[in-house]
């Protein structure tokens, strides 16, 4: 095993010792103990969020879409741009990039092992995106980048990315998501979110964060808000014109030209209605990969399969992480899906295929068949019979994108 594959190893396990902790406490820890000299590693390191300027984009849909168009924009104006995104679809190292260069098995290697050498010298339990989020900060530091854009995780206010000082924050959207961690209504989740919002720093808003408890935040913080106004279209547009906005705020000390952000603006990250086909030997015209994975997504996806397909059946391999709203998802997916082919993801946190067509059968759903993996789907798929002419989507996890991949190949950016 090499020490790449052996630190991935450990780093996958500190996932397993634990569920999802947010707070900032570990991060903290670690920057106090790179901060008194602790290890070598501190020789190049002041601290890594304070060595460029930073965009920190949260949203409960679109965030990494915007954390892409921004990125993009400004490598194609000539700067050295970090990208922090996750989660990923195939490879660890998608997330993180420097203009478009993931970083390589060996940089990981070599600051991934001292960091957990600071963790345990220090006993701080950092989790997996700690460690993580570290690892993409010292990076980008390292390799002197003009700029970097980060994804939050999840949240905002105890996400490990809020740890940054940002010189522009962005929030894209609000909607029920994660409300076993962040709250079961729509105003506390918006706390949350706002939690990256920082004393006077810009803030660019999406279109439907008009709420009090944000602008109540920003006007707290004397945060200087940038609200992008209702855009039509698909919901890529609207995510353009997030990404504009933050742009704009950014115009002083990072210019662009209007070649530079249109091809920017134009840049999609992978398996955002990613589409593929045809798929003939089953009798799929369209394959379609998207990550929608909560119910304002769910619905935006489908929305849009439906507009663009009228004629057609639409069949589905879905998966759904552990926890969601079964019921919830359905109602914003709609009526009139022929056929759902369940999955699941071997990361432990789907839910397993027993449990999710037990979830079917109890809803009254009769349209399905488990299938767990995609050995299984290319087996339903050739005894399902078409009537129509037909197109797939694939969604509801992240972690299924990859694993379906076979039946196209999913390009990344």
């Amino acid at each position: 095993m090499t020490k790449y594959a052996s630190l991935l190893k450990k780093l996958y396990q500190t996932n397993e010792r634990a569920v999802i902790k947010l707070g900032l406490d570990n991060l903290r820890g670690m920057q106090k103990a790179i901060w008194e000299n602790v290890h070598s590693i501190s020789s190049y390191l002041d601290f890594p969020q304070a060595q460029y300027p930073i965009v920190h984009v949260a949203g409960t849909n679109g965030k990494g879409s915007v954390c892409t168009k921004v990125a993009k924009a400004l490598e194609f104006g000539g700067y050295r741009v970090g990208l922090f995104t996750s989660p990923h679809i195939e490879h660890f190292w998608e997330r993180i990039q420097i203009n478009g260069r993931y970083i390589a098995e060996e940089e990981i290697a070599e600051l991934l092992g001292p960091l957990f050498e600071i963790a345990e010298e220090n006993q701080i339990p950092a989790t997996f995106f700690e460690l993580t989020t570290l690892l993409a900060m010292i990076y980008f530091a390292r390799e002197k980048v003009d700029i970097a854009v980060f994804e939050v995780g999840l949240g905002g206010r105890l996400d490990a990315t809020n740890i940054l000082s940002p010189t522009v924050t962005a929030i894209t959207s609000i909607g029920l998501d994660h409300t076993n961690l962040l709250g079961e209504t729509l105003g506390e989740i918006a706390g949350e979110k706002a939690g990256i919002i920082k004393e006077g720093i810009p803030v660019v808003l999406g279109p439907t964060l008009v709420n009090d408890v944000i602008m109540e935040i920003a006007r707290d913080k004397q945060a200087p808000v940038h609200l992008v106004e209702e855009v039509e279209g698909p919901i890529d547009a609207l995510n353009a014109a997030i990404s504009s906005r933050i742009l704009d705020v950014l115009s002083k000390d990072f210019p662009l030209s209007e070649s530079a952000r249109e091809k920017g603006l134009a840049a999609r990250p992978p398996c955002r209605f990613d589409l593929r086909g045809p798929l003939l030997e089953y009798g799929f015209e369209s394959v379609i990969f998207d990550v929608a994975h909560n119910p304002d997504s769910f619905r935006t996806l489908f929305e849009r399969a439906r507009s663009e397909y009228p004629e057609h059946d639409i069949e589905v391999v879905m998966a759904l992480s552990q926890g969601r709203d079964l019921e919830t998802c359905l109602c914003a997916i709609g009526e009139g899906i022929a056929h759902y082919y369940l999955v699941e993801a071997d990361n432990g946190r789907c839910m397993n295929t027993d449990d999710l067509a037990l979830a079917f059968q109890k809803l009254g759903q009769s349209n399905f068949t488990p299938c767990k993996n995609l050995e299984g789907c290319r087996k339903a798929f050739i005894e399902k019979k078409a009537i129509k002419p037909r197109i797939l989507v694939v969604c509801g996890s992240f972690f299924i994108m990859a694993m379906m991949s076979p039946l196209q190949l999913i390009e990344t950016v």
